[in-house]
């Protein structure tokens, strides 16, 4: 899970940065990366799944901030599904894990789709955009640090 769902993000985040940066003839561009609401928060049944994605919403909000990458103009932000109805969650309810996902609301991908596009098209960087079955929102977190406090 750590490979898959941090390891890997990581790579693929630091491989589109160097793709888009000036330095490689790039012009910049947006990643959004794919946490989850476990990611802001604790969640007592997933805990190394939380754990990873909280790693993702860090790793996407500290690249973000990073004079380096905005100054390539570079936007980085993370989409923060709950469970999303897909053939993944539904495959993994069939295979016994329905204590897990017991009282979930599951969203549909068309809101997932819709976050991501508002992502895209919105001139923001740094965010986490929530996606429930209340719908999209924008996540409000503690002011960041500065490197000369840390």
């Amino acid at each position: 899970m750590i490979e898959i769902n941090l390891t890997a993000v990581t790579h693929g985040t630091f491989l589109a940065i160097k793709h888009m940066s000036k330095e490689n003839a790039g012009s910049g561009g947006v990643i959004i990366n794919t946490g989850s609401v476990a990611g802001l928060r604790a969640i007592p049944r997933l805990p190394v799944y939380a754990a990873t994605k909280h790693g993702v919403v860090a790793l996407s909000r500290s690249l973000a901030k990073n004079p380096k990458v905005s100054g390539e103009n570079i936007r980085i932000n993370v989409l923060c599904p709950q469970f999303v109805d897909t053939v993944l969650v539904r495959n993994h309810k069939s295979y016994g894990s329905e204590i897990v996902l017991e009282d979930q609301t599951f969203i549909p991908i068309s809101l997932v789709a819709e976050a991501f596009m508002k992502l895209v098209e919105e001139d923001r960087t740094g965010q986490a955009m929530v996606i429930t079955e209340n719908g999209i929102s924008v996540h409000k977190f503690a002011s960041v640090a500065k490197a000369s406090t840390l």
